[in-house]
């Protein structure tokens, strides 16, 4: 129902705290903007993330090598590394349980795999 005493006590409260009011009013303004503005952002960048992947499968990883830029273990620095047939079956055999197809494909000088 309404309270016509609750009302007047609501409005005599803003207008004599008009700082008060002012502030609060523009922090919620403020948040709520900031929230818009936060989720646009972030739906944008994953409209422009999934059309960069064009036609490949949002749930395919890529795996390649690449040559080094350090020296390891005694081997020197700016050899290539190359996945071999033993690296895709310990990929197999560790992560079978989560990897429904592994293939590979070559592109180019890099040996690539799809998991």
């Amino acid at each position: 129902m309404f309270d016509y005493d609750k009302w007047q006590e609501i409005f005599n409260t803003i207008s004599k705290n008009r700082l008060r009011t002012f502030l609060t009013a523009l922090g919620v303004f403020w948040g709520i903007f900031m929230l818009v503005v936060l989720m646009g952002a972030g739906t944008g960048f994953q409209n422009g993330v999934f059309s960069m992947m064009g036609g490949h499968a949002r749930n395919a990883m890529y795996v390649w090598t690449n040559q080094t830029t350090m020296a390891y273990d005694g081997l020197q620095a700016g050899r290539f590394n190359w996945i071999t047939d033993d690296d895709i079956q310990a990929i197999e055999n560790d992560l079978g349980d989560i990897l429904e197809h592994v293939s590979c494909r070559l592109g180019g000088r890099v040996l690539n795999r799809l998991i």
